[in-house]
């Protein structure tokens, strides 16, 4: 397999499930964020290695696709790979699968480079080699287009962060702000 993709297994448990002992798609964004770390890290782009160089990676946007529930106890194969560049964002996919090599969940994710002091976006390029964000292969076919600002607001909710919603970026993390949906 060459280097561009990364792939790990997984056993879902008790705690991954619903009291139907269905997989709870937090826990399948947990097993993509895990993937994303360990994959960068090989990679040379990791957010430890970065925030060396007062930068990190932030979540832009994400596109999930169950295509089948998996169960408690069930083994699943997780892959990743960078796949291509969209101005400022890097897209990394996912596909997650059963041990018959059958699709339970596609992935499409865009990030950015952060500045950490400046708080502003950065350009891939400063990442270093760029070539892993060639890869012709998609899990889903997402450009992330932009999405359309809402002309008004029938509700709003207010949440409270908790320590355990922050992530080493200091920020919530993306799978925190899925659970509050």
């Amino acid at each position: 397999m060459p280097r561009y993709f990364y792939e790990k297994n997984y056993e879902i448990r008790s705690y991954d499930c619903n009291y139907l002992g269905r997989v709870n798609p937090l826990s399948l964004f947990n097993f993509m964020q895990d993937l994303a770390s360990i994959h960068a890290e090989k990679l040379g782009f990791s957010v430890q290695h970065l925030m060396e160089k007062k930068m990190t990676w932030v979540l832009s946007r994400i596109h999930l696709k169950i295509e089948k529930i998996a169960y408690w106890k069930d083994q699943l194969q997780g892959r990743t790979w960078p796949c291509r560049r969209q101005g400022r964002f890097a897209m990394r996919d996912f596909r997650l699968t059963d041990l018959r090599g059958e699709t339970v969940a596609l992935t499409s994710s865009s990030w950015m480079v952060l500045d950490l002091d400046k708080r502003v976006p950065l350009k891939l390029e400063n990442l270093g080699d760029i070539d892993y964000f060639a890869q012709e292969e998609r899990a889903l076919q997402d450009d992330f287009s932009p999405l359309p600002v809402p002309e008004s607001f029938e509700a709003e909710k207010s949440f409270r962060v908790r320590f355990s919603d922050l992530d080493i970026n200091h920020h919530v993390n993306h799978v925190a702000y899925i659970d509050w949906g």
